[in-house]
């Protein structure tokens, strides 16, 4: 259990700029700028007087990886018992919450004219190698709570770890004297040099509270945001984690920068290839250009000979003097294996990235299944990734449920769309409603490998048989990747009941055209709801005449049996009295319809074709 100690503005200044200047985050930074002059493209310089080549590589897989994160499809995930009517609920409103918060905070970000948060993330994981950010609950000025999440970049983000997990994080900007102003409404008295470059403004989050500082100075006083795990130990708000599987190491090698060997960026497997290839191919692209503009040997008596016009330019003159000459240079030619090693560059830069096959560049026919096994060649850029992705939303969670549950807000309505299903929802959500549900898990989808037909198909072919391969849960869950297999088996149930129910399937008809503004069309419909109701209200009828029928026969057989008269067309038995008492059954004196010559559950005929009340007469139309 950790312990509050309140810190001046002073000693967060100091314990933010010594840790950013210790040699992990020193490689971290050096390594982080590399990597976004290779994304930005930064131009390759062969020197004066040769042709500079820089490759589009870098930027296009970098691209590619992070269109594969933004367009990944997220899967909540709700652990619950699922014998308990209360965890089930509990476990869906945690989805509808965590939902609802991400929703809340992408429309704050938007609002900030910044990306997404799902698009921030994937380029960090993408080009940084790394993510980290806060996730908090805050006041507004209109006294309502809104759920902000903000990522940063690592490139201006210190931290520290100590044994019971992450001690603090600060984000760090340099800002100028006019922007405190503007944003703080604090002048502060600055050096003449720091009105220029500006001061370092330190966002510092620890366990216990959030506060603004420059210069030794409080922008914003430290804010309590009480935040703690579900265990009740206070934590920091904030989210931190790396891309891949490699853990921290020391070595002969490594030394202390265990920061900087860890959390790759799409760019770690081919940093010494790229700029192999830029030279490679600005070399190359140099001696084309010299096969189109030949150097030339310029001879004459004082070696002062010079070109006032373009040689190569068509109907070029060139007016020499006597002792004057001009030759062309001996021809340069690339090596013979030239072509064969920037080849085995191009080569080795995919196996590093990803295959030219998902960019669209095949050089001949291949299969479903052999283009699937190709385009599975990114999976080694991509899963890492993925799951780092997921992490990063499952810290997320589990921190604003954690501040939500604490107890300091009360109930708060979200808002927002539901996975598979893709129901939105509008929902008042307390706190006291996610206590029964139980841990919760992020992941992204990604559309590599097994394509949805394919995926489909396994799935259909695994169900099909007296004896299927699979049950339903491995199928629902490992194959389709199902994010809530009950919700889909009530959804399936709906369907089948809708579509094996004519006056359903009418209904539905009939909706759908007034919503498309087809009144005319859903008239027939309508129509036809109305004739089924009809003759269903018709058929109820009779069915009631035919009961008010029976039980007037079976009131009438059995008075007459009570008066000593056998039923019509029934004779008494040799040697036994014309009128005998009902007989002692086991209905306890009560005869039955069957043993007084009427079936309730067959019907019969009154005899002498007598009508019932209100029953209509033979041949009347109904």
């Amino acid at each position: 259990m950790t312990t509050e100690k309140r810190l001046t503005a002073k000693q967060i200044d100091s314990i933010v700029n010594e840790e950013k200047e210790k040699p992990q985050y020193l490689k971290l930074r050096d390594r982080w700028e590399l990597d976004y002059s290779y994304y930005s493209l930064e131009e390759y310089d062969a020197g004066e007087g040769y042709q500079s080549y820089t490759s589009n590589k870098p930027r296009t897989t970098a691209d590619k990886i992070i269109s594969y994160l933004t367009e990944a499809a997220m899967t909540v995930r709700t652990r619950y018992d699922r014998n308990d009517p209360e965890s089930a609920e509990s476990g869906t409103s945690l989805e509808k919450f965590i939902r609802g918060c991400i929703r809340m905070g992408d429309d704050r970000l938007t609002s900030m004219l910044s990306p997404m948060l799902q698009d921030q993330l994937a380029w960090y994981i993408a080009v940084r190698g790394w993510y980290c950010g806060r996730a908090m609950f805050n006041k507004q000025e209109n006294g309502s709570i809104k759920c902000e999440i903000e990522p940063f970049d690592p490139l201006n983000a210190t931290w520290k770890f100590d044994s019971n997990g992450l001690k603090w994080i600060a984000k760090s900007h340099s800002r100028t004297p006019d922007f405190i102003q503007d944003t703080y409404g604090i002048n502060m008295d600055f050096s003449a040099g720091d009105y220029e470059t500006g001061v370092d403004v330190h966002e510092y989050i620890d366990r216990f509270t959030r506060s603004v500082v420059a210069n030794g100075r409080f922008l914003v006083k430290p804010e309590r945001h009480n935040n703690k795990n579900l265990n009740g130990d206070p934590i920091v708000p904030a989210f931190i984690g790396y891309v891949g599987p490699q853990p921290f190491v020391q070595g002969n090698y490594s030394g202390d920068n265990v920061w900087g060997d860890v959390g790759e960026s799409v760019f770690g497997h081919i940093r010494g290839l790229i700029d192999n290839q830029n030279k490679s191919m600005s070399d190359w692209q140099t001696l084309v250009r010299r096969a189109v503009k030949h150097p030339m040997i310029l001879r004459s008596r004082d070696g002062n000979l010079r070109l006032m016009d373009d040689p190569y330019r068509e109907g070029a003159n060139i007016s020499l003097k006597e002792g004057e000459n001009l030759e062309l240079a001996p021809e340069m030619k690339l090596v013979a294996d030239a072509g064969a090693y920037i080849g085995s560059v191009n080569s080795e830069l995919q196996q590093g990235t990803v295959p030219d096959i998902v960019f669209g560049d095949i050089q001949f026919q291949l299969s479903g299944h052999a283009a699937n096994i190709l385009r599975s060649g990114a999976q080694h850029q991509v899963a890492h990734r993925m799951k780092a992705l997921g992490s990063a939303y499952t810290q997320i969670a589990n921190i604003l449920r954690s501040q939500y549950q604490g107890g300091r807000f009360g109930k708060m309505s979200f808002d927002g769309v539901m996975g598979e299903t893709q129901t939105y929802f509008d929902e008042e959500i307390e706190p006291e409603d996610l206590k029964k549900a139980g841990n919760l898990e992020i992941m992204f989808k990604n559309s590599l490998g097994m394509e949805d037909p394919q995926r489909f198909s396994t799935a259909q072919m695994l169900r099909e048989g007296p004896v299927p391969l699979a049950p339903d849960s491995f199928i629902w869950n490992e194959i389709l990747d199902v994010e809530d297999p009950d919700k889909w088996k009530k959804e399936i149930f709906a369907q089948q009941g809708s579509r094996s129910e004519p006056k359903a399937m009418a209904y539905n008809m009939w909706e759908g055209l007034l919503e498309n503004q087809r009144p005319v069309e859903a008239q027939f419909f309508l129509d036809q709801m109305k004739r089924q109701y009809t003759n269903e209200q018709r058929e109820e009828y009779i069915r009631k005449l035919q009961f008010q029928q029976a039980i007037i026969q079976l009131q009438s057989q059995l008075q007459m049996m009570q008066q000593g008269v056998p039923p019509e067309g029934a004779q008494p038995p040799q040697g036994q009295p014309q009128n005998p008492r009902p007989s002692m059954n086991n209905n306890n004196g009560v005869v039955t319809g069957a043993e007084s010559g009427y079936d309730l559950f067959r019907g019969t005929t009154p005899p002498n074709n007598t009508r019932a009340p209100g029953e209509p007469r033979p041949g009347a139309r109904g």
